[in-house]
């Protein structure tokens, strides 16, 4: 890799150095490219079907000047088959693990088109999932917006970022200060469009709890009768649709002020020479022990990495105690790539 493209950094990237600099360092510049779990974890794989179909329908609305959007069923299942195909040797309770949430996500998605049909009358599209490339600190941050709009009520311009979350709070959504996402999407926002947003606002889609009925065998039976995948999707449907208040969030849109826009440039800024000068020793960084529990209570993947690094050996990842755990990345910022 060279040193341009090791410069290159996501919102993601950074809010990882913040977590632990270690972490960022498995995870952006070990091996190349960065490092991740051998077996490819599905936390998010709902987020990113939503934002493939949402892509679409925001596209086609915006072409079609809000006549014809398209969300094809048919194109959404052809989606789940090719994510399916590029999980190796999974077995099959992973695979229908992630087929059931996957159609779940078709249910969600029908229901989404139902309740914000109304979007195309009362926003222009300005633009869907557009890429930028901004500068912050002398380093490039890139990303994508996913929906940038003109509110034609208020004759006003800004952003919605999806999120299909499981568990949330909504005090997190109106109460929390404009953060480094904010900032670099109000800077990609100026880039893409022209001028910076006068506002943001998330687009969150509740992820469904709601299970397949019959895949163990009832009792006194020894073969189990799955619910077929339409009728498991159909009932997905209906609860958004019987439940919106529960399922669908647009909490108040939030402005954009330019001088909380200069201070969180100021506090990054600040945060990307201490992640220039860790990176120019050319060790490997530190442990934030605060954080190896890591998220929701499951623990950082790279414990075992660091428990290496600990042993002796030097970046830990590729250390024999840790062989079928890792692998090195492809690409380095995977997101950001044609067709994600």
């Amino acid at each position: 890799m060279s040193k341009k493209e090791s410069l290159v950094f996501t919102q993601t990237r950074m809010n990882t150095f913040l977590e632990c600099e270690r972490k960022e360092w498995f995870q952006f510049q070990a091996g190349g490219c960065g490092v991740e779990s051998a077996v490819k974890e599905d936390y998010f794989i709902e987020g990113e079907f939503g934002h493939y179909v949402l892509k679409h329908w925001y596209q086609t609305g915006k072409a079609s000047k809000g006549e014809r959007p398209l969300m094809l069923r048919e194109n959404m299942i052809k989606r789940i088959k090719a994510m399916l195909d590029e999980i190796p040797n999974a077995d099959m309770d992973k695979v229908n693990d992630i087929n059931r949430k996957l159609t779940a996500m078709i249910g969600a998605c029908c229901a989404y088109k139902l309740v914000y049909r109304e979007d195309f009358k009362r926003f222009d599209i300005l633009a869907v999932e557009s890429p930028f490339e901004i500068e912050l600190g002398g380093i490039k941050f890139a990303g994508r917006i996913d929906l940038a709009l003109h509110d034609k009520d208020t004759k006003t311009d800004g952003f919605m970022e999806h999120k299909f979350l499981q568990a949330f709070s909504l005090e997190n959504f109106t109460n929390l200060p404009l953060n480094l996402q904010q900032l670099v999407y109000s800077m990609g926002f100026e880039q893409v469009t022209g001028k910076l947003p006068s506002w943001y606002r998330w687009n969150i889609v509740k992820k469904s709890m709601l299970r397949r009925k019959g895949m163990e065998p009832k009792k006194g039976e020894v073969v189990a009768h799955p619910e077929q995948l339409v009728e498991f999707e159909a009932r997905v449907q209906a609860q958004y649709m019987e439940e919106q208040d529960k399922m669908f969030f647009r909490p108040p849109p939030r402005r954009v002020e330019a001088t909380a826009l200069e201070q969180v440039r100021a506090d990054i800024t600040a945060h990307i020479e201490n992640w220039k000068r860790i990176n120019a020793e050319g060790k490997v960084p530190p442990m934030r022990w605060s954080s190896c529990e890591g998220r929701y209570a499951t623990g950082c993947m790279f414990g075992p990495a660091c428990t290496a690094v600990l042993a002796g050996h030097k970046q830990g990842w590729n250390a024999p105690e840790c062989r079928g755990l890792y692998r090195p990345k492809e690409v380095l910022h995977p997101e950001l790539e044609e067709g994600e």
